[in-house]
């Protein structure tokens, strides 16, 4: 079972960098590492993935790693 310090972790899909970490901070995480990956598909800045996914409980203060867009 998870621990009473789990939360879950909000999705910052499609959110600029600035307003990602701005929201996981809110909700008691960390940023952790951030890689970039160019998609042509989606508008440049925006965050691609998260891991953990959006709404999966993870441990208060753990580090959510983000891959933004950069075109």
């Amino acid at each position: 079972s998870k621990g009473a310090g789990s939360l879950p972790v909000p999705s910052v899909l499609r959110h600029s960098l600035t307003r990602a970490k701005d929201e996981l901070q809110k909700a008691g995480f960390t940023v952790g590492n951030v890689r970039s990956r160019s998609d042509e598909d989606h508008e440049d800045g925006l965050i691609l993935e998260q891991t953990p996914a959006p709404n999966q409980p993870a441990p208060k203060g753990s580090a959510v790693d983000l891959i933004v867009n950069r075109t």
